[in-house]
């Protein structure tokens, strides 16, 4: 099951949590959204990366706070992003000034309390929670695609790919790449590269990928017959960090090819039940795919010297 969908039916529910409170458990339910949100790191991303963009001071909030039903209401937004960062600033703020307990406050006074509750939760809390799930499931769109090419290249096309990357003798990753970047086009996907090529050579992704919110994909080999060990992937996600921090991007892809004969493990967190590879530094999502192309043993027959561990600590030293 993939990480993030499993993510996107807990923010849901946990927001239900409060949409379907009583008067008496509504402060508790809402600091339960709140709490959850904190202490998940892809959420968390995804949310503190929109704040980034549209930081709102106390003075600010207080403003807003004082004088909520005007002020908010007539708040221009430019995008849905910037919604969801005044909504989550303000909650949090509210929250907190009184003690979650929202739905007692004038600011509110729609009428009973299922009707303040319903302002709440669809004025105040639901664009977040719809920023977020809407981030998350664009994350499941591109690891679908990543996931379908895996099992496309392993099952169909590993064969030619490896005779091809035989026959090579530099540049071994720019034909890997022709065909991801082939495949990704035919799925809908235009420009899907953070250093698109153009006939002129690799262009800058500022002005020549056409989207405001590019794909970001690095791709690396593993092949120590070549000297691409660890340092190759490594190298990869360092790379596809900077293009993150460069670009205010939440996700980056990282795809290894991996042509050796060794199986690589990554271990990068408690939740190795979910596909796929999952790390989250500084709000940043990151993602691993294998593909692998080598030929190998059957699972049951790998032992310590054909799996290659990668761990958080191998990535960040």
């Amino acid at each position: 099951m993939y990480y993030n969908k499993n993510l996107v039916q807990n923010i849901y529910n946990w927001y239900s949590r409060v949409q379907n409170s009583t008067i008496d458990n509504f402060q508790f339910d809402l600091k339960f959204l709140l709490k959850n949100i904190e202490n998940n790191a892809t959420i968390q991303g995804v949310i503190l990366e929109a704040v980034k963009k549209y930081f709102l001071d106390e003075k600010e909030l207080k403003t807003l706070d004082e004088d909520l039903q005007i002020d908010f209401y007539e708040i221009e937004t430019d995008s849905l992003e910037h919604r969801a960062a005044i909504c989550y600033q303000l909650t949090k703020f509210m929250a907190n000034e009184y003690n979650y307990k929202l739905n007692t406050l004038t600011h509110f006074n729609f009428g009973n309390y299922h009707q303040t509750q319903d302002r709440i939760c669809s004025d105040l809390i639901l664009p977040f929670i719809q920023f977020i799930a809407d981030s998350l499931e664009n994350s499941n769109s591109i690891v679908y695609l990543l996931e379908k090419y895996k099992k496309r290249t392993e099952w169909f096309t590993s064969e030619r790919l490896l005779n091809q990357y035989t026959i090579q003798t530099k540049n071994y990753e720019d034909s890997l790449e022709e065909d991801l970047r082939l495949f990704l086009f035919d799925q809908g996907i235009d420009y899907p590269f953070s250093t698109p090529k153009s006939k002129s050579g690799r262009a800058d992704i500022v002005g020549n990928i056409d989207t405001s919110d590019p794909l970001i994909v690095e791709i690396k080999i593993f092949d120590r017959e070549k000297k691409y060990g660890k340092n190759r992937i490594v190298e990869g996600f360092t790379q596809i960090r900077q293009y993150t921090e460069n670009y205010n991007k939440t996700q980056g892809f990282l795809v290894v090819f991996n042509f050796d004969k060794a199986q690589i493990n990554f271990e990068l967190n408690d939740e190795q039940t979910f596909y796929p590879p999952l790390l989250t530094i500084n709000n940043k999502n990151y993602y691993f795919v294998v593909v692998d192309v080598a030929g190998r043993k059957a699972a049951s027959k790998i032992g310590k010297s054909d799996l290659i561990t990668i761990t958080k600590e191998d990535l960040i030293k």
